[in-house]
């Protein structure tokens, strides 16, 4: 049994697979989730690859020090503090304050999850969004968090604040005209214009690549 795969990265996602496969049969029950999936384990633990990473520098910088691996991005995230806008900047050149660029990016980094993993647990997964960017983060994460036998109960009810955290902000940013979410039932949603917009202007207005624009996931559904 042999499965050979090729595929191209494109903004930072897998793309225009090429899988050759040799001694399968309908018995092995074989999916392409389980293909990207092997893919995507292989890659992060080799590289550190996040397909879930948004290119979009940001700059704000939330995190709990006591857990820096499951909240805190890491410096390449954030933009140089030479660029960053002051609140009266934001409002003038982006039209947005503090919290709705911070709900916007939480709601870009929210689709990506919804859409890199298959809309399994993706808010639970956001919450903890920085292990993603580091593979020995995400192994400790699945020992003391994930893992019932090795689980450290500290860590264990910090990840579940976070859940709930995340939960209230997402909805936040409903609430704020930055995300529109699909009915009951259904994971992902879909910026607004009003996200849009803010999007837009920030990238123009911190002199970011205007490239990094066509990543944006603006609408997905599972």
């Amino acid at each position: 049994l042999s499965v050979l795969i090729n595929c191209d990265l494109k903004f930072n996602k897998l793309v225009n697979f090429k899988i050759q496969l040799e001694g399968v049969s309908r018995n092995h029950n074989l999916h392409f989730e389980n293909i990207y999936s092997a893919c995507w384990h292989a890659l992060f633990k080799q590289f550190n690859f996040n397909p879930t990473k948004l290119l979009i520098k940001e700059q704000g910088d939330r995190y709990t020090e006591n857990f820096m691996y499951m909240t805190r991005l890491p410096d390449e995230a954030y933009l140089d503090y030479g660029l960053w806008l002051t609140n009266k900047e934001l409002k003038e050149k982006v039209g947005c304050s503090f919290s709705e660029l911070y709900h916007t990016f939480l709601s870009m980094r929210y689709l990506n999850f919804v859409d890199a993993f298959n809309a399994v647990h993706p808010v639970k997964s956001l919450a903890v969004a920085p292990i993603y960017e580091d593979y020995k983060s995400y192994s400790r994460w699945v020992k003391n968090v994930v893992n019932k036998d090795t689980r450290v109960k500290e860590e264990h009810e910090f990840a579940k604040s976070r859940v709930n955290s995340t939960k209230t902000y997402l909805n936040r940013a409903v609430d704020k005209g930055i995300l529109n979410r699909f009915g009951t039932g259904k994971s992902g949603g879909m910026l607004t214009q009003k996200a849009v917009s803010i999007i837009w202007n920030y990238v123009y207005c911190t002199n970011q690549d205007k490239r990094v624009l066509k990543h944006i996931l603006y609408e997905v559904e599972l």
